[in-house]
């Protein structure tokens, strides 16, 4: 039996699908019905990746030795965030290209909002703010650190 794909019969929204037009390659079931599915599955996969989540294929490489220090605190960041990998550790899992911009520009921002936050609270708040900034910096930056460290440990090809 050779591989078959299963007949598209709805949309990722919840929507039926459109009708099948004439253009639409047969889909074969097992009890016999000649299905029309739409191209539109296959376009999206083979045309437009999604360059935001695509990691590569061979295992996370073995990360320099400093990163061992940041690895812990990527961690915890992580699943505070309720974003813990499958695996449990970004020393098995890649970070995705989303994950690592995404954590540069909020480390990034954050340490811009912490200097605000030191020059314009005063008391009790800038200490409450500077501590929940700078806390949230490091962790985004350990991140960051963590998924550079995988790229750069990347065997090249």
């Amino acid at each position: 039996m050779g591989s078959r794909r299963p007949a598209l019969r709805h949309s990722w929204v919840g929507l039926p699908s459109p009708p099948a037009s004439a253009n639409d390659p047969p889909c074969d079931d097992t009890d016999g019905r000649d299905e029309r599915m739409t191209l539109h599955r296959e376009m999206v996969a083979d045309v437009a990746p999604n360059i935001l989540t695509r990691v590569p294929a061979e295992p996370v490489p073995d990360l320099p030795v400093w990163c061992a220090a940041v690895l812990p605190a990527a961690d915890v960041f992580m699943a505070l965030l309720l974003s813990r990998p499958a695996t449990g550790s970004l020393r098995n899992t890649w970070v995705t290209p989303a994950t690592l911009v995404l954590s540069v520009a909020t480390g990034l921002t954050s340490i811009v909002c912490l200097a605000l936050a030191i020059a314009g609270f005063s008391g009790g708040l800038r200490v409450a703010a500077a501590l929940v900034l700078a806390l949230f910096a490091a962790g985004s930056l350990c991140v960051a650190a963590v998924g550079l460290a995988q790229r750069f440990a990347r065997p090249t090809v």
